[in-house]
């Protein structure tokens, strides 16, 4: 219910999303088309850490460049410090509004650098 409720949010901000629950859907996913933005949660399907695997082996195996936030209730500090160092740009508590995490998706330049397109992608990737 969670993913869906932020899938909806995105939705209504003009994004298309694609939302999933672990990462093996996420990879199938990123095989076919890659994402504009990727928000993940460090725990996905039975995987503590999937979020963290999905960034560091996964996604910047595809792209060293997909702009990846973590959306997440693991926010000690150590926990921030290693979804930054495994490659994630941001680091949001799900304690923030949904209109935060629309800005931070415009401020890693989401919005202004992919290529034009009538509407943009989103990757939600967070467990019911």
């Amino acid at each position: 219910m969670i993913r869906e409720n932020y899938a909806d949010f995105l939705r209504a901000r003009g994004f298309g999303v694609q939302a999933f629950g672990d990462r093996a859907s996420a990879l199938d996913s990123f095989r076919l088309d890659m994402p504009d933005v990727a928000v993940l949660d460090v725990a996905l399907g039975e995987e503590r850490d999937g979020g963290l695997l999905l960034c560091s082996a996964d996604i910047r195996r595809f792209s060293q460049t997909l702009p990846v936030i973590f959306l997440t209730c693991h926010d000690n500090e150590v926990d921030r410090i290693t979804g930054l160092r495994v490659g994630g740009d941001d680091y949001l508590s799900k304690e923030s509004s949904f209109e935060f995490l629309a800005v931070r998706i415009v401020s890693l330049g989401v919005v202004r650098r992919v290529t034009p397109r009538t509407q943009r992608k989103a990757l939600l990737l967070q467990p019911n």
